[in-house]
C-alpha cells in the first residue's frame, strides 16, 4: 500500500524539481516548448558572431519574446527572411532554428515603431510563460530573464 503514494510522491517530486514539468524544457510560452539543450547549443552559436558573450538567461528570453514581435512586424507587413538570418548566421556553419529566430529578432526589432514597442509588450504581458527555475524568472514589462538567487544564498557582497 505505502509503495504507491511512494512513487506518486516521487513522481511529483521530479516534476517540480524538473523546471517546467519535462526534462529538458527551459520554458513553455503558450503551449510551445522552448528546450534547454536547444538554448545551450543557440549560446554557444550566439557567442561565435558577437564581441560580448551572453548567457543562457538571454537567449531564453529572446527566444520568449521572438513570436511576438514578429507577429507585431508581420501586421505591418514586416517579415525578416529565412534567407537574411542565415546569410547573418554564415560563419557559423549550421545554425540551430533558435539561432535564426534570435537573428530575426534582431533584425526586426528595430523596425518597431514606439506604438508596436508597446503593443508587443502588452501582448507579451498576457502569455502564458512558463520558465524552469533554472533559469530564473521571465520579467515581461522588461523582456528579460531574471536570475533568482535562493535566500539561503549568502550574499558575498554582504
Amino acid at each position: 500500500m505505502k509503495t504507491p503514494r511512494l512513487l506518486a510522491a516521487a513522481a511529483g517530486a521530479a516534476l517540480l524539481l524538473s523546471g517546467c514539468g519535462t526534462a529538458n524544457t527551459a520554458a513553455v510560452v503558450e503551449g510551445h516548448r522552448i528546450t534547454e539543450s536547444g538554448v545551450i547549443e543557440t549560446v554557444d552559436q550566439v557567442n561565435m558572431l558577437t564581441t560580448q558573450p551572453v548567457d543562457a538567461g538571454a537567449v531564453l528570453s529572446q527566444l520568449i519574446i521572438e513570436p511576438t514581435v514578429a507577429e507585431v512586424l508581420a501586421e505591418r507587413g514586416v517579415t525578416v527572411s529565412d534567407a537574411s538570418a542565415r546569410s547573418a548566421a554564415a560563419s557559423v556553419g549550421s545554425p540551430t532554428p533558435y539561432l535564426l529566430d534570435i537573428i530575426k529578432l534582431s533584425l526586426g526589432i528595430g523596425q518597431l515603431t514606439e506604438d508596436e514597442r508597446i503593443e508587443a509588450i502588452e501582448r507579451i504581458k498576457d502569455l502564458d510563460i512558463s520558465v524552469s527555475p533554472r533559469f530564473g524568472t521571465f520579467d515581461p514589462e522588461r523582456g528579460v530573464i531574471t536570475a533568482e538567487t535562493a535566500d539561503w544564498i549568502a550574499d558575498p557582497a554582504q
